[in-house]
């Protein structure tokens, strides 16, 4: 999927999540980026991940005084991710 369309898409979930109306939101970044493991940067407290590395997206996503971090995998599925952690390669 282009990066345009996928920016796009992430900002109706987070809209549709976050009960924002669509156009009080921008999209700030989008970034290819690989994890380090199936929670896609995204581990949930109790869960098991298997270590592998997979290609994915960041998107960050602006409104109403907040960020919202939306993480994907390679084949579009997204989702809004509340602790996001960093992709490997990543310092900061």
């Amino acid at each position: 999927m282009a990066l345009p369309a996928i920016g796009e898409q992430a900002r109706k979930l987070v809209a549709a999540q976050k009960e924002i109306p669509e156009e009080q939101l921008t999209v700030v970044t989008i970034e290819e980026v690989t994890w380090s493991d199936s929670s896609l940067g995204c581990p949930q407290p109790g869960r098991q991940y298997l270590k592998s590395i997979r290609e994915g997206v960041r998107i960050i996503v602006e409104g109403k005084g907040k960020r919202f971090y939306v993480h994907g995998d390679a084949q579009g599925r997204l989702f809004i991710c509340d602790n996001p952690r960093r992709a490997v390669g990543e310092s900061r």
